[in-house]
C-alpha cells in the first residue's frame, strides 16, 4: 500500500507532466532571486543574489508606505487575501471571494470579520532551491524549475489534490462561538497549550490543525528572500515590548470598580483598547482574565487610573497588578501595503505579505514537532491526525541534534531530506539581538513541543528563528497561541 509521501511523490510528477509544462513555456521569462550568507560572517543581513540583486524591499511603517520592488516580483505580487475555507471531504480549498477584484477594485462581500468566513492569504505555486553547507546558507525563489529547485512541500499537498496554490490564515486563532477555532480580525487570540489546541483541532475535522512545519517553511523562505535579513525585527519590530511582570500594582485598593490606579510610570506603555488582565503576577488572572482598557485618565499627581471592560472587580492595594495580554488581531488592517506596522515602537503588530503576527504576539505552537532529550521529531501523517503529544511510529527523527542552552541562535539546523523542518543547532559564540539569527532559543530536557516565533514580551529575542522547547505539553501561557491551518 502506497504512502502518503509516495502518493504525493506520484502526483506530483503526473502534475508535472500533464500541466506545468504548458505553464512554464508560456512564461516570458524566468526569475530567480536569491540571498546568501557566509557560514563564517555573524551578520544577520545576507547578500542579494541573482534578480533580487538592487531590489528594495521596504514595509509601511505607519502612514509612510517606502518602496519595495518585490510588490511587483512573482510570486510575492500573487499573495492576495480571500474569505473561504478548506473542505475537509475533498481537501481543496473553497475560495468565496477575494479581497479585490481581477480589476483591482475592492471586493464589498470580503470580509475580515468572520460574517464571511475565515481570511485566508493565498500563496501561489513557486519553486525554491535551499543549499546549507560549511561554507554558505542559500535561498532562492523562482517563478519556473531548474537545477536544485524544489516545489514546497505543503505546496506539493495541494498540487496532489488539484490546486496549484495554497493557504495560510491571515490573522492568529481565535474561537468562535461555536468552540471552533477561527482566522478573523478584532478577536481575542486564544491561548493555551499543546494538548488544548491538538484537541480543538482535531474536534473540527480531519486534516485541521495549527502551524506545520511546512506552513513555516512557505513563510519563512517568501520573507527571507525578501528582506535579505535573519533580523527581521530590523525591518519591523512587531508586538514583541509590552510589559510582562508582577511589579505594576495597584496603588489604592476599590471594591466595585472597573479601574485600577497605579504610579504614572507603570502606566507608561499601556494604551486605549490594548488586552490587560489583572492579577498578583504575570500570567496570574485572580481578579479578571481579558479586558480591555477602555480609558487612561489622571488620578492625581503622582497616578494613573486605568479602566478597562466587563464585571466590576474588588482592587487591594500594593497586592494586585496590572498585566499585558496580547492585543486582539486585526491591528494592522488600517495598512495600506501589504507588509509594515501601524507603529514601529515593539507595542503594535505587524503583518508580512498580510500575514499578521509572523513574530511576535504569541508564540506559535508548531503543531507537527516534538522534541525529546533535544532530538526533532516530525509527524509524517498530519492530515491523517496522527500527530500528538508523545511519539509514535508516525514521528521521523531529523538527523541533527538540537541546542541544549539557551541563547541567541548562531546556527539553524538543515536536514537536505526535510528543508521544511528547523530547530536550532547552535547558541552563543556572538550571537546577540543583531547578529547571526537575531533570536533567542529557550531549551530543556525531556519531551517538549516547540513554540516559535516570540511573544509580547520577547523584545529583541523574537523574529522567526525564536524557538521555544522548554515546556510540557500542558503549560498554558496567555503568550502562547496559535494558527490555524489545514495539512492537505
Amino acid at each position: 500500500m502506497a504512502t502518503g509521501n509516495e502518493l504525493v511523490n506520484f502526483e506530483m510528477a503526473k502534475y508535472m507532466h500533464d500541466k506545468l509544462e504548458g505553464e512554464i513555456e508560456a512564461a516570458a521569462t524566468t526569475k530567480r532571486y536569491g540571498v546568501r550568507w557566509l557560514a563564517g560572517n555573524t551578520a544577520a543581513a545576507g547578500t542579494r543574489l541573482g534578480d533580487a540583486v538592487g531590489m528594495a524591499a521596504g514595509v509601511q511603517i505607519g502612514e509612510t508606505v517606502n518602496d519595495n520592488d518585490f510588490d511587483s516580483a512573482y510570486p510575492w505580487n500573487s499573495m492576495r487575501r480571500c474569505n473561504g475555507d478548506w473542505n475537509t471531504t475533498t481537501g481543496l480549498f473553497e475560495v468565496m471571494c477575494y479581497e479585490f477584484d481581477t480589476d483591482g477594485v475592492a471586493n464589498t462581500a470580503f470580509k475580515t470579520d468572520g460574517s464571511n468566513g475565515n481570511v485566508w492569504v493565498e500563496i501561489p505555486l513557486f519553486w525554491a532551491k535551499h543549499i546549507y553547507d560549511s561554507e554558505k546558507e542559500e535561498k532562492w525563489i523562482s517563478n519556473a524549475p531548474g537545477d536544485g529547485y524544489y516545489i514546497p512541500k505543503k505546496l506539493q499537498r495541494s498540487i496532489a489534490r488539484g490546486q496549484n496554490k495554497t493557504y495560510i490564515a491571515a490573522y492568529r486563532a481565535s474561537e468562535d462561538g461555536n468552540g471552533n477555532l477561527v482566522s478573523v480580525s478584532g478577536a481575542i487570540p486564544e491561548y493555551g497549550s499543546f494538548n488544548t489546541f491538538m484537541t480543538k483541532y482535531k474536534a473540527m475535522g480531519t486534516g485541521i490543525s495549527g502551524t506545520t512545519s511546512e506552513d513555516e517553511e512557505i513563510i519563512d523562505l517568501l520573507m527571507d528572500v525578501e528582506f535579505a535579513t535573519r533580523d527581521q525585527q530590523s525591518v519591523m519590530l512587531g508586538e514583541t515590548n509590552r510589559y510582562w511582570g508582577g511589579d505594576r500594582k495597584a496603588q489604592i485598593s476599590e471594591e466595585n470598580t472597573n479601574r485600577i490606579v497605579v504610579a504614572n510610570a507603570h502606566a507608561a506603555g499601556f494604551s486605549v483598547g490594548d488586552l490587560i488582565g489583572v492579577g498578583i503576577a504575570a500570567d496570574y488572572r485572580g481578579i479578571t482574565d481579558v479586558r480591555e482598557i477602555t480609558q487612561i485618565t489622571e488620578y492625581d499627581t503622582d497616578n494613573t487610573a486605568i479602566s478597562f471592560s466587563g464585571t466590576p472587580v474588588n482592587i487591594s492595594a500594593q497586592t494586585y497588578c496590572i498585566i499585558a495580554f496580547p492585543n486582539k488581531t486585526g491591528q494592522t488592517d488600517t495598512l495600506s501595503a501589504p507588509s509594515g506596522t501601524v507603529l514601529n515602537d515593539g507595542l503594535h503588530d505587524c503583518r508580512y505579505r498580510w500575514i499578521e503576527s509572523p513574530y511576535g504576539k504569541q508564540f506559535d505552537v508548531v503543531m507537527d514537532l516534538l522534541v525529546n532529550n533535544y532530538q526533532t521529531y516530525f509527524c509524517n501523517d498530519m492530515h491523517g491526525g496522527n500527530y500528538g503529544n508523545q511519539l509514535t511510529d508516525y514521528y521521523i527523527p531529523i538527523e541533527y541534534a538540537n541546542a541544549n542552552g539557551n541563547g541567541y541562535i548562531r546556527n539553524m539546523g538543515f536536514d537536505e531530506r526535510y528543508p521544511h523542518v528547523k530547530n536550532p543547532v547552535q547558541v552563543g559564540n556572538s550571537a546577540s539581538t543583531i547578529t547571526g539569527f537575531a533570536a533567542y532559543n529557550f531549551s530543556e530536557t525531556g519531551l517538549r513541543p516547540v513554540w516559535r516565533g516570540g511573544a509580547i514580551q520577547s523584545d529583541r529575542r523574537a523574529g522567526r528563528s525564536c524557538s521555544s522547547y522548554n515546556t510540557s505539553m500542558s503549560e498554558t501561557n496567555t503568550f502562547r497561541g496559535s494558527r490555524l491551518s489545514y495539512t492537505a
